[in-house]
């Protein structure tokens, strides 16, 4: 649950979170009450995305309290980001990374505002291309693909907050070096048909969240 640090109370909201489900931060710094009971290893699931002091640990673990500040890039503006569909704005938060290494598997942290709820079903796509990409004649390298968080269809995630979901792309062991990039988009998978996309490089058919170079 969390309030503004330094404000007055007011209503308190959470979820419940399962794993493969995304996180819930709002922009400004706030307080969290942590149920164990509800939900295990708070603190490190939050951890990636914000800095957290403890304010009070319950003795018997029934309950903490954490001052949680989020990540810079949490609380910053991203006017400048892409927009999927006229609701929902995304972009790559901390912690991931551009240090891609041959046969692993990356893991991009994605960030999503929305300005109203997306109706269930819709899929992300994560798509590994370089230069020419694969709309050019050049070579898709491999793919990702996972169901929109749930969180994203409901009022919840309105407002002031971000939900951060984390998409998963595998690093081909023979991949060629080069330059690369990670192009994700949002799909329906009953007809296949992609949300509409405008993003900084003009690119309309993905967005090219994560460039890259493999030595």
């Amino acid at each position: 649950r969390f309030r503004a640090a330094g404000m007055p109370e007011r209503e308190t909201i959470f979820y419940e979170w399962t794993d493969g489900q995304c996180f819930l931060i709002p922009r400004e710094p706030a307080v969290y009450l942590d149920l164990p009971g509800v939900l295990n290893n708070f603190a490190g699931r939050a951890a990636p995305y914000a800095t957290l002091e403890a304010i009070e640990r319950h003795p018997n673990g029934h309950h903490n309290i954490f001052l949680v500040q989020p990540n810079v890039d949490l609380q910053n503006d991203w006017d400048d980001f892409a927009t999927v569909g006229d609701v929902l704005r995304v972009r790559p938060v901390a912690p991931t990374s551009a240090d891609v290494q041959r046969g692993e598997t990356l893991t991009i942290h994605l960030g999503m505002r929305l300005s109203q709820p997306l109706r269930e079903g819709y899929r992300f796509f994560v798509h590994l291309q370089g230069d020419p990409t694969p709309y050019e004649g050049g070579t898709l390298w491999s793919t990702g693909d996972a169901p929109l968080c749930s969180l994203a269809s409901s009022e919840t995630a309105i407002g002031d907050r971000t939900l951060v979901q984390t998409l998963t792309l595998p690093i081909p062991a023979d991949l060629p070096a080069g330059e690369y990039h990670a192009a994700i988009g949002l799909y329906d998978p009953a007809t296949n048909e992609r949300l509409p996309l405008q993003t900084p490089s003009g690119e309309t058919r993905y967005y090219d969240a994560l460039h890259f170079i493999v030595e």
